[in-house]
Formats: structure tokens, C-alpha cells, sequence
């Protein structure tokens, strides 16, 4: 709230005026030690100024705060005046109440108009007055109320001025801009100072002269309101008594006109046509006149309760007073699908009114001839009639009629015109009334669960039970004398449908029982879906049966506060039982849950013992809870109710624990549903426990409404959660048999020889991708199911966010709701970046043949970083942070960055690079340096490459796009195999191509187009040498094909003779030691003598 709002408001010539201050534009001031307004423009005025390219300087921002500041001195200055002012005014009320009270007596006994358009027009002419004076009182009665908390908001502000005043680091010396910011602030605070101070002194006056001013206004109000209530019974009697005259004349001219001529029998007529739509339309101005007050009324009061509720809340905080009038005008607010109902109904009325209008006859004019004032009512007239007309245009029963006529067309447009205008009026009461609906019901829902609607849990709550129970055995006893008594036929035709339900049941459970037993079929569907039909059905038998009993307790004969109590509580907690039943029933051993779904057994037997050993009781001591907390309520007598609303959810805290331990619950590792890491298992449960923990706290300390609203949403997710793993686990078994089904289907066509071969049997095992995809759409139903389940308990619950966690500079920096939020964003970023590019690989791009496996994984990174992306964003908006006021940080860090973590960012940058001009893609063989494998990852900072040896090599991206790169199947897989072969000299060239290349035209691996080919490649020291050329299609078996294709080289050249030399070495010795050459003593030791 501002100070400057805070001045008297004065009734001058209509009690709803409230002067306002308009703020000086600058600072006369007589003494030369203040600073003034001038002196700050004209150093400003010096100084440059600031650009997009050169900010504001130190100087500059430092002179721009000390005039605002000045500003703020003239506008606390002027306020000062203007309150003086009022001040001297306020001897004035007394002569103002004098003639307000002199004009409401002449008001009253003032003569009402006589005339239906006088009545009209005084009621145009008052009508806005009294708006104005209605508002008038609310304003004043606004400000009166408010008078205690106002005066101690300024109290309290006043003491924060003089601790700034007096303080000496705002104490400022000098003449440089900085000091003179820091004078200008002292020169404002001073000011407002000053204003408070007298505000504060003259608030007894000031109270004194609104009460004045408020009964000033009040005597107007009830003085118009009084006259206006004398129109409106003036005009509806004016108009009863015009239309019954117009009526008696109109019989007294159509006796007269009987005896004339058919013209006048028509003319008659036709005024009588007129005259029945007149009445009528007034029977609607009446009705729509009290539809009008009624939502008029209706608008005004919810406004009324909930400024009374803000005003409790304000000055006493959320108690049981504000929680009483909250809850009892939540149970009678109009409910929004009617409102919308009755606008769309009147907005029909207003497009009839409209073509009532545009159907209604032009209004006749006297001096128009009476052939034309008969046409244009729509007469229609015979020659002979026409001719009668002309002869007889002066016939006094003619005029009179046609005076009739002028009368009631004239006065059917006046009314037509007010019923349109009344119309309108009531349409924008409507919506009035829809819009205080909607903030109250807003301002509920955001309020109402930190609402307490009982005090601290004492006991009271124990020794007010004896005295509730005795009253309920007491009607208990009653109801069941009648119901024994009568009524007869509800009771008979309850037991009638209670022994149908009881045979069908029976019977179905016989037909069933074998079934029961067994597990899922891979060939029988429908009986899960039976059994899970027959499951179904037992839950459903409570509802029945609490439906039939609040049928039964409707009759009027057991019309009594429990048996309303008993209808409405059965009709709650319905949606509670059916799910405990249900779940009761799945879970049990060899059940659907374990024999169809394949819950694992111990979690079965975990969730099965909780609801038997607590949620079962916790629910019957709840369903006991509400009705006598509803009994109560009926009775206006304090209920107990939370000695078993307290052991419900206590027994729900170990119900929790039972099937959430991570030791032997749902969440323990290996076999839980839902397992995942120790950490993440053990946070899940204690969030759990804490807040059921939570919700017990609340109760105990008086927010029932809150803890049982929460509860209630508690419980629905627990629901929502076993819901959708029903039916993933029901999806999930179909799918699997209808793989198996195919797979039976691939082995019949393989018996009959229609295919070659098979693909190996999964059995009861989908594939990964469609596992994914089922995960993916089940957190999507879970995600969906949440926000409409939590939906009007966020408003809520955003009391609780804005809890500041870190401030800065004492100012809140991170609050709860924002910590809540950005954890949510990252979960929701981390599960969509894991999940929707696999996701959209799997349903889009796979079904694209023409796109390779490259491509696809080019698009899913994108896809992923886009998540990325759009997640920061998302963070960003979340912490309120704007790229105006951060981009000079990122720039200085990015320049930080640069320097100290260029080569990271080098590959940051690679990595894109490579993603979108694609000079390598996942699948490709690559050779990088001394290392060829293939490319298996691509990520932003790296790509993996996998060698032939199965050893994964990562290379940082900078190297794809600066170094040198070979891609073996860049723009194809086809690839050439090189085959060296050497054989002695003297074999036949011929043979040896011919033999080379049917070996490898041989092998089914070489392509035909490239034709492989042979070439004499030159002659070697020990061997002729020859090149074979093979190409494949794709580089997988390139080392096999290699390795098969010289194998049956070598051997083909076995098989022909043909000898593949060892290689030869030529010694020429050209000195060395004696001994060391032969001689010829040495010749015969094992060498023979050389021949000459």
C-alpha cells in the first residue's frame, strides 16, 4: 500500500468524491542549503547521455536517483499540504450532515410524477446518482475499517524513517553526485517523515470526520434508495392502470365497432393483438426486474464476504471465525454451469427483444391518413373495404381507434426498449456475479487448506463425544424402528436387489473359480480380460450397496440430520472403497495381479497385508470419522471426530511403510515394481512417511479441511499409479501374445515352405524399443493424471512456495516454490532428453526408410539437444532471470572460458559441426591417424570409435574437422579388396589371371558390377607379380572375404602346379678373414669339388 493513499477523502457535492494529490513538478525552496529539483536537471544536463552502446556513467545514475528522490519529496510535500487542507475542511461536515438529513425529508415527501414518462425519466436521472452514492459508502466504509491497521502500518513505517534519518551512514558530505543522491533520499525520507507524522496526530480527526462523512453518505443513499423504490411501485401501477384502461376503451371501441364495418372489426382486433403483447411484455419486465435485484444482490454480497474474510485475515490472521464464513458461503455460492445457463438463456431473451423490435409496427403519426396508419400496422383491406375507408376517414369510432393504436404502439416500444435495456442491465449482473464467484472461490482455494477449522486438538474433542454418541444411537435406534416399520416398499426392493446381486455373485464366482488359479494364456486374451471383468464387479458391490442404503435413507419418513449425514458421506467415500476392494482383490495370492499382470509375488503379498492389516480398519475409521464430523455439522454441536480421523491416518502412515519399505516393500531391489537405485529408493519413502507424517500434524493442530482435502488427492494418486500399472501390464501381455502369435504363424508358413527361415522366439520378451515406448506413454498418463488430480490444490500449495530459501542483499533470492519447480523441470528435461529421441527414432524415423541409421542418430541428438535447450529456458524463466540483465556476465565468463577451456569448447563446437554438415555418421568406418573402427557414438564433446578388436577408442571431435580424416563409406559402403600375388618365374601369365579371377568371381560376396579384375602388375626380384581387384557391397566380412579369397588363390595354384617362390637374397662377399672362403683343402669336408 502506498502512503500517499492515505489522505482524507472529503464530501463536497457527491459524497463518493475523494480528492487526489497530483505531485509538484519541482521544489521552490527559499533555503540555499536544500538541493533542489533545478539544481540536479542542470548537472544532468552536462553529463552525456546514455546510449545502447555507452551506458549510463557512476554520475549520471547517482544524479538520476537524487531526482527521483526530489520527486518524491515535492509529491510527500504536497500530500502534507493537501492534508492540512482537509483538515480545515472538516468543520464543513457539520453543515453537510444538516443538509443532507434537511434534503432526505424533502425527498420523501416529495409528490411522485403522474405519468409513466415521468417516472421513467426520474428513474434514468437517479439511477447513476445512485451508483455514485452506493460506491460512495463502500469507499468510506473501506477506508473506516481499515483506520486501526493503517494507522499502525504507519506507526511502523514512521519508526524505519527516523532509524534512516538518525543513522549516520546516510549522513552524506560534499558536492559529487553520490553525495548529493545520498542528500536528496535524507530530503525524502524527511518529507515522508513529516507527512506521517501529522497523518498519525490527526488520525483521531480524521477517524471522527469519516464517520461523518459515512452517515452523510448513508442518509443519501437510503434517501434515494426510499425514492427510487417509490418509482419503481409508481411505474408498474401507472402501467397496470394504463393498460387497464387502454383495455376498457378498447372493449368500448370494439362494441362500437361491431356494429360499423369489418374495417373497424380489423382495426380492433389488431389493437387487442397489440394490447395482449404489452401485458405480457410487462409480466416479463416484472420477472426480469427480480432476476436483476436477485444477481445484483448476489454480486454484492460475495464482494461483501470476501472483503469481510480479507479484513479478518489482515488484521487476525487465518482463524476459525474467517474459516467459518468461508466454508458456509463456499456451500451457498451459486454454481458457475447455472450462471453460465442463465446467460446463455438471457442472452436468447435479448436477440428475441431485438427481433421484437425489428418487428414491431413504425410508430403512426396522427397526421397520416388513416388508409396508411391501417397499412402500416399490417391490415390488410378489399377494394370495397378501401372505398368504405375513404368515405369514412372522420368516424368518431374510426379515430378512437386509430388512436388506441398510436397509444399502444408507442407504449409497447417504451416497454420493449426497457425491457431491453433491463436485459442488458441483468446480463452484466450475471457476470458480475460469475467474476466475485471466481475470485472468491479463488482467494478459497488458495486459502483454505491453511485455514484452520478446528482449535488444537484437546480434550474437548474426547469429552464431546459421550454427548454426539448418545444423539446418534438415539437417531440410529429411530431409523431403524422406521425402516422395520416402513417404508415397505424401499425396503423390500432393497433386499429384492440385494439377493439379485447375491445370486449373480455367487454363480459368477463358480463359473470363475478355475480360471482363477490359472496363469495368463498365450493363447487365451479374453480370460484376463474376464477375470479382470469379474474383479471389477466384487469392487463395485459396496458402491451398490452404500447407494441402495442412501436410497433408502431419502425417503421422507427417515428425512432426520444422521441419515443425511449417513446419504452424503456414503456418496464420498464411495470412490476410497472401490479402489481398496479392487486392489485387495488383485493382489491376492495366485490373483490377477501376480498370475496376469506378473507382479512379482512379494510385492503382491506386501500390498495385500497393508490393506488387510490398516487400510482396511484406517478406512473404516475415516468413513466413521466424516459421518459424524457431518453429523455435527447438521446438529451445530462440536464433533470429536478427529479421536478416529487421527487413528485413520496413523494406520494409513503404516500401510505406507508396509508397502513402501525399501527392505520388503514395493521398492525393495530385485523384485519391486518400481525399483530403482538404494538412494533413490530410500527418498521416495521418506517423503512418503513425511508426508503422511505431514498430513497427521494437521490434523492434530486443527487444519482437518486441509489434511483431509490433501489426503483425499494423496489417495487418488496412489490410485492413479495402480491404474495405469494395470493397464501397462495389460497392454504389456497383449502385445506379447501377439508376438508369440506371429512367431506361430512364422513357423507354420516355414513348415509349408512359404519362408526360408525364422526369427528367433521371444516368448513372453517384447524388444527393448517397445518397452521404451510403453514406459514412455505410461509416465505420460502418470504426468497427465497428476496435474488434474493436484489441480486445485497448486493454488494452495503456492502459499508454501513462496517461503523464501535464499535471499541476497535481503531480498529473497530462491523460494520454495521455485526450488519445487526447477526440480520438476529437471526431472521432466533429464526423463524427455533420455526418452522422447529414442521415442521419436522408434515411431518416426524407423518408418523412414529412406533416412540410414546415421541419420536417425543425427536427428535423435538434435531432438535431444533441443530438450536440452528448451529445459535451460524453462529454468531460466522459473528464477526470473532476463538475458538483458545477465548477458555482460556471460560475456566477461565467456571470455574466461575462452582462454581456459578453448579446446573443450573447440570440441563443443566440432561436435555440432559434425552433427549437421555430417562428414561422419554412426555406422561409418572411419580411419583417424593409425586407428580405423567404427563410428558407434556421437556426442558433443566426443565420438566413440569401436576398432576391429572390440576396443572403444574416443576421440575428441576437434580432430574430425581440423585434422585429416578417412571415411570409408561416406557417400557409399562399397569398398575394394586388394589381393598381392606372386608366382616363380617361368609360370604362364595367362593362366595365372585366369586362375586368380575365378576364384574371385567364385565367392557369392564380390559384387558383379564393379567386375573384379586381374592385372600383371611388374616384375619382382624372386616372383612375377599380380593384383586382384574384389569389391563388396559393405565393409562387414571385409576381413573374412579377404582371408577366404587368398586361401583359394594359394590353393588353386597348388592344384596347377603353379609354385608361389620363397623369397631370394643374392650374397656377394667382397672380403673377410682367412678361412673364411673355400680353398681346395677345405672342399672335401661334405661340399663337392666346383666344376670348372
Amino acid at each position: 500500500m502506498l502512503w500517499g493513499q492515505e489522505e482524507i477523502p472529503m464530501v463536497t457535492a457527491t459524497p463518493s468524491i475523494v480528492e487526489e494529490v497530483a505531485p509538484q513538478s519541482n521544489i521552490v525552496n527559499s533555503e540555499t542549503n536544500v538541493l533542489t529539483v533545478e539544481e540536479v536537471k542542470q548537472l544532468l544536463e552536462k553529463l552525456p547521455q546514455p546510449t545502447a552502446d555507452a551506458p549510463a556513467t557512476h554520475d549520471y545514475t547517482n544524479l538520476q536517483a537524487a531526482l527521483e528522490a526530489l520527486n518524491a519529496e515535492a509529491s510527500w510535500n504536497a500530500k502534507v499540504t493537501q492534508l492540512e487542507k482537509n483538515s480545515g475542511l472538516s468543520q464543513n461536515l457539520d453543515t453537510d450532515l444538516t443538509t443532507a438529513n434537511t434534503e432526505s425529508a424533502d425527498l420523501a415527501k416529495a409528490t411522485l410524477p403522474t405519468t409513466s414518462e415521468e417516472v421513467e425519466n426520474a428513474l434514468k436521472t437517479l439511477s447513476p446518482k445512485l451508483r455514485e452514492v452506493n460506491d460512495s459508502v463502500k469507499e468510506l466504509s473501506g477506508l473506516l475499517s481499515s483506520a486501526p491497521q493503517r494507522r499502525l502500518q504507519q506507526t511502523q513505517r514512521l519508526n524505519e524513517l527516523k532509524q534512516l534519518i538518525n543513522d549516520p551512514k546516510n549522513q552524506a558530505t560534499g558536492t559529487d553526485p553520490e553525495a548529493m543522491a545520498a542528500e536528496a533520499k535524507m530530503q525524502a525520507w524527511q518529507a515522508e517523515s513529516d507527512f506521517l507524522e501529522l497523518s498519525i496526530a490527526a488520525a483521531d480527526t480524521r477517524k471522527v470526520s469519516l464517520s461523518k462523512q459515512l452517515e452523510i453518505a448513508k442518509i443519501r443513499q437510503a434517501a434515494m434508495t426510499d425514492w427510487n423504490n417509490r418509482l419503481t411501485v409508481q411505474i408498474k401501477q401507472l402501467r397496470s392502470d394504463d393498460l387497464k384502461q387502454q383495455e376498457e376503451a378498447l372493449r368500448e371501441t370494439s362494441r362500437n365497432a361491431a356494429m360499423k364495418s369489418p374495417v373497424l372489426q380489423k382495426l380492433a382486433k389488431s389493437n387487442q393483438e397489440l394490447l395482449k403483447r404489452s401485458k405480457e411484455l410487462n409480466q416479463y419486465l416484472e420477472r426480469i426486474g427480480q432476476r436483476h435485484k436477485y444477481f445484483e444482490y448476489r454480486a454484492e454480497w460475495i464482494n461483501k464476504q470476501l472483503a469481510e474474510i480479507k479484513k479478518r485475515v489482515e488484521i487476525s490472521g487465518f482463524s476459525q471465525a474467517a474459516a467459518t464464513i468461508m466454508l458456509k458461503e463456499l456451500g451457498e455460492l451459486p454454481k458457475l454451469g447455472k450462471l453460465e445457463d442463465e446467460q446463455d438463456e438471457l442472452e436468447e431473451e435479448v436477440r428475441a427483444t431485438q427481433l421484437e423490435l425489428f418487428d414491431l409496427p413504425d410508430e403512426l403519426n396522427e397526421s397520416q391518413s388513416p388508409e396508411a396508419q391501417l397499412s402500416a400496422l399490417g391490415i390488410e383491406l378489399d377494394e370495397k373495404e378501401v372505398k368504405w375507408l375513404r368515405t369514412h376517414e372522420d368516424l368518431d369510432v374510426l379515430q378512437d381507434l386509430l388512436k388506441q393504436s398510436r397509444e399502444n404502439i408507442a407504449g409497447l416500444k417504451s416497454d420493449a426498449n426497457n425491457y431491453f435495456e433491463i436485459l442488458l442491465a441483468t446480463d452484466t449482473e450475471i457476470i458480475a456475479t460469475m467474476q466475485a464467484t471466481e475470485q472468491f472461490r479463488d482467494y478459497a482455494s488458495e486459502n483454505i487448506l491453511w485455514i484452520p477449522s478446528r482449535d488444537i486438538m484437546s480434550t474437548r474433542d474426547v469429552s464431546s463425544l459421550p454427548g454426539l454418541m448418545g444423539n446418534v444411537v438415539h437417531e440410529f435406534t429411530a431409523i431403524i424402528d422406521t425402516i422395520i416399520k416402513g417404508p415397505v416398499l424401499r425396503t423390500l426392493a432393497f433386499a429384492l436387489v440385494f439377493g439379485v446381486f447375491f445370486m449373480i455373485t455367487r454363480r459368477w464366482s463358480q463359473l470363475t473359480q478355475q480360471e482363477r488359479q490359472l496363469p495368463a494364456s498365450l493363447s487365451k486374451y479374453g480370460r484376463t480380460v474376464k477375470l479382470l471383468i469379474f474383479e471389477l464387479y466384487i469392487a463395485s458391490l459396496p458402491l451398490a450397496f452404500l447407494h441402495l442404503i442412501s436410497w433408502v435413507l431419502d425417503d421422507p419418513k427417515l428425512n432426520g440430520n444422521l441419515s443425511n449425514a449417513i446419504a452424503v458421506t456414503t456418496t464420498a467415500v464411495t470412490p476410497a472403497i472401490f479402489f481398496v476392494v479392487l486392489l485387495y482383490r488383485i493382489t491376492r495370492p495366485n490373483g490377477l495381479g501376480q498370475n496376469h499382470l506378473r507382479w512379482p509375488r512379494t510385492s503382491c503379498f506386501q500390498i495385500n497385508k497393508a490393506i488387510r492389516w490398516f487400510l482396511g480398519p484406517a478406512l473404516c475409521l475415516g468413513i466413521f470419522s466424516v459421518i459424524l464430523d457431518n453429523y455435527g455439522d447438521y446438529i451445530n454441536y462440536f464433533s470429536g471426530s478427529r479421536v478416529f480421523l487421527l487413528p485413520s491416518f496413523i494406520l494409513c502412515l503404516l500401510a505406507l511403510h508396509v508397502i513402501f519399505s525399501p527392505g520388503k516393500g514395493i521398492l525393495s531391489r530385485g523384485y519391486g515394481m518400481l525399483s530403482s537405485s538404494i538412494g533413490l529408493r530410500w527418498v521416495i519413502y521418506l517423503l512418503l512417511m513425511g508426508w503422511q507424517s505431514f498430513l497427521s500434524v494437521l490434523v492434530i493442530s486443527g487444519y482437518m479441511l486441509g489434511a483431509v482435502m490433501l489426503w483425499g488427492h494423496t489417495f487418488r494418486t496412489f490410485w492413479l499409479l495402480a491404474a495405469v500399472l494395470i493397464i501397462k501390464g495389460l497392454a504389456e501381455l497383449y502385445l506379447e501374445i501377439q508376438q508369440w502369435n506371429a512367431h506361430q504363424q512364422e513357423k507354420e508358413e516355414l513348415a509349408a515352405g512359404q519362408i526360408a527361415e525364422m526369427s528367433e522366439p521371444n516368448g513372453f520378451q517384447l524388444d527393448e524399443s517397445t518397452r521404451q515406448v510403453m514406459s514412455f506413454l505410461q509416465w505420460i498418463l502418470i504426468l497427465v493424471g497428476l496435474s488434474a488430480i493436484w489441480a486445485d490444490a497448486f493454488p494452495s500449495l503456492q502459499k508454501l512456495g513462496s517461503f523464501s530459501l535464499l535471499t541476497f542483499n535481503g531480498e529473497p533470492f530462491i523460494s520454495l516454490g521455485q526450488t519445487s519447480m526447477l526440480i520438476i523441470c529437471l526431472v521432466t528435461t533429464v526423463m524427455l532428453a533420455r526418452s522422447l529421441p529414442r521415442l521419436f527414432e522408434i515411431l518416426i524415423l524407423r518408418r523412414l526408410g529412406s533416412i540410414d541409421p546415421g541419420s536417425r542418430h543425427a536427428f535423435s541428438t538434435l531432438v535431444a539437444y533441443i530438450v536440452v535447450i528448451i529445459g535451460v529456458i524453462w529454468a531460466s524463466k522459473i528464477l526470473e532471470i532476463e538475458w538483458g540483465n545477465i548477458q555482460w556476465l556471460i560475456a566477461a565468463i565467456s571470455v574466461g572460458l575462452g582462454f581456459g577451456m578453448q579446446e573443450i569448447f573447440g570440441n563443443l563446437v566440432a561436435g555440432i559441426i559434425l552433427l549437421f554438415e555430417r562428414p561422419i555418421r554412426v555406422g561409418d568406418i572411419v580411419t583417424v591417424g593409425e586407428t580405423t573402427g567404427k563410428v558407434t557414438r556421437i556426442q558433443m564433446r566426443g565420438t566413440t570409435i569401436m576398432e576391429w578388436d572390440r576396443r572403444e577408442l574416443i576421440v575428441p571431435n576437434k580432430e574430425f574437422v581440423t585434422g585429416q580424416l578417412t571415411n570409408w563409406t561416406l557417400s557409399d559402403t562399397l569398398t575394394r579388396i586388394t589381393l598381392n600375388v606372386g608366382v616363380a618365374y617361368g609360370s604362364d601369365i595367362s593362366q595365372v589371371k585366369q586362375l586368380i579371377l575365378e576364384v574371385i568371381e567364385k565367392d557369392e560376396r564380390v559384387l558383379e558390377d564393379p567386375a573384379p579384375a586381374v592385372f600383371f602388375k611388374e616384375f619382382g626380384e624372386s616372383s612375377l607379380l599380380f593384383l586382384g581387384f574384389a569389391y563388396l557391397g559393405t565393409l562387414d566380412g571385409r576381413l573374412a572375404v579377404s582371408s577366404d579369397l587368398q586361401q583359394g588363390i594359394y590353393e588353386s595354384m597348388n592344384a596347377a602346379g603353379i609354385k608361389i617362390p620363397l623369397p631370394q637374397r643374392d650374397l656377394h662377399i667382397v672380403d673377410g678373414p682367412a678361412g673364411l672362403f673355400p680353398t681346395e683343402e677345405t672342399t672335401g669336408l661334405g661340399e663337392p669339388p666346383l666344376n670348372n
